[in-house]
């Protein structure tokens, strides 16, 4: 089973994004409300969740920073970003995201994504 970390500042996105890969058989691990929250649960996590979702503007710690921070604890965590800043897209890659997706985010592009990581890194 697919494991998801959910970080974002959006308590609805939380919401649908549980029902959705629940729906989809994939089990959601954690959730985070802003960068520093996500840090912190992140390193509890044991096993380390297969997939993150992570977004960029949230209160305390931006997505770029706790990206970083994410990538100095295990190398290996697969990030997927997700934004409606277009403009953040360099910034999340230089910062180890492995994925760039647009918000208002399609769920089948979601999915594609997340399927690229688990296959092909």
């Amino acid at each position: 089973m697919v494991s998801i970390f959910i970080v974002d500042d959006d308590e609805n996105l939380h919401q649908v994004y549980r029902s959705f890969f629940t729906m989809k058989g994939f089990s959601v691990v954690g959730s985070a409300f802003d960068g520093a929250e996500a840090v912190e649960l992140f390193i509890t996590l044991n096993p380390k969740p297969d997939i993150l979702l992570m977004d960029f503007r949230m209160p305390i710690k931006d997505g770029v920073t706790a990206t970083k921070e994410i990538r100095g604890i295990d190398p290996a965590s697969k990030i997927i970003f997700l934004s409606a800043d277009e403009t953040a897209r360099e910034q999340a890659l230089a910062a180890g995201a492995l994925s760039f997706l647009v918000k208002p985010v399609k769920f089948v592009h979601l999915l594609q994504a997340i399927d690229t990581l688990l296959t092909k890194h």
